[in-house]
């Protein structure tokens, strides 16, 4: 029997008399009444196809791929919903919407309902690496083809994992566990200054990431936060981020109650002198830290990654691993390029 895991409740502004969704690859549909009001939306998640509601009438029905599995409903971008966490990061999504007219006025309500079918990861679509470099080198222009720049899969096809729903954390609808969320923090000195409708969305937007940095946690993980060098690291994502760390063990994580940084752990670099090593691990996005989101830099509250997780971000890296003589190659070009670039430039006056 299919079983409710999550929902939430929320006021949209319908803009245009069409709805949608943010994060998800679903074209926007009409609405049937007017073209602005504010209408009562009900957010569902499921395990599986709950089937119809009664006294509501079908508005929309389809799949569709979430790349986090947060989504927003939204009229206009600049104007969406509350973000909702509906499940796993790339899975396909049943969808329905219906709605229900409300009497004695011109709005609706509507209820959208989600629910997972299948994993649908895929290293070549949704891990492709960045670029060999920018086009931009040193402030010139540095002409490679569409050929070159575009990264190469290394020829190693690892199995790609399939994971199901309920291997998640987010298939489960018991209370998360306790993430180091500042309870009873003071607020970032900006916001005192913020008009008391600016700080209730501020306080509404802090209380919403903590809602769902709580849904991805388990009872008695352990969270901690990592630096990044972006600011755009969605929920509920898993990826491989650095740290140094005190060299305990050969590299080995240090024993404590509550290990970190073990998930697809490497050491890449030890400081002799410092007894410092630089290590990476596959960690799950919880949130911005809120505690030092007044800093320079990103920092992330995190938890290790389970199993599932880390082998989406493995396989990955073995797909994506760069064939030595290939970018041996690619080098030997760059560098040719880099040093007519700058010959040019020194020829015509422009050296500094």
């Amino acid at each position: 029997m299919p079983h409710l895991l999550r929902h939430l409740d929320d006021l949209l502004d319908i803009e245009y008399g069409k709805l949608g969704l943010l994060g998800a690859a679903l074209d926007p549909w009409r609405c049937p009444s007017g073209y602005h009001y504010e209408a009562p939306v009900r957010l569902e998640a499921w395990d599986a196809d709950p089937g119809p509601p009664t006294s509501w009438l079908p508005a929309r029905h389809g799949t569709f791929v979430a790349d986090t599995g947060v989504i927003q409903p939204a009229s206009t971008l600049e104007s969406p919903g509350r973000p909702f966490l509906i499940g796993p990061p790339l899975f396909e999504y049943g969808f329905a919407a219906y709605y229900r007219p409300v009497p004695d006025d011109e709005a609706e309500s509507w209820l959208l309902r989600f629910w997972p079918i299948r994993d649908v990861f895929d290293p070549a679509v949704h891990a492709r690496p960045l670029p060999y470099f920018y086009r931009g080198v040193h402030g010139q222009s540095v002409d490679l083809s569409e050929a070159d720049l575009a990264p190469r899969p290394s020829g190693v096809a690892p199995p790609v994992p399939v994971s199901v729903a309920a291997d998640w954390v987010t298939s489960r609808d018991t209370p998360g566990g306790r993430p180091r969320l500042r309870p009873g923090a003071l607020l970032p000195e900006a916001v005192y200054d913020l008009s008391p409708a600016a700080r209730e969305d501020w306080l509404r937007r802090e209380a919403d990431a903590d809602r769902i940095a709580m849904a991805l946690c388990r009872p008695g993980d352990h969270v901690y936060t990592v630096a990044a060098d972006t600011h755009s690291l969605p929920p509920g994502v898993a990826r491989r981020l650095w740290r140094w760390e005190t060299d305990y063990l050969d590299g080995a994580p240090p024993p404590a109650v509550d290990p970190t940084f073990t998930a697809g752990r490497q050491v890449h670099v030890t400081d002799p002198f410092t007894r410092r090593i630089l290590v990476s691990a596959v960690v799950t996005v919880l949130r911005t830290d809120p505690d030092r989101a007044r800093y320079d830099g990103a920092f992330y509250l995190v938890r290790d990654a389970e199993p599932h997780e880390a082998a989406r971000v493995l396989c990955a890296e073995a797909y994506w691993a760069e064939d030595p003589a290939h970018r041996a190659a690619l080098n030997a070009l760059a560098r040719d390029k880099i040093a007519q670039a700058w010959a040019a430039r020194e020829g015509s006056g422009g050296g500094s």
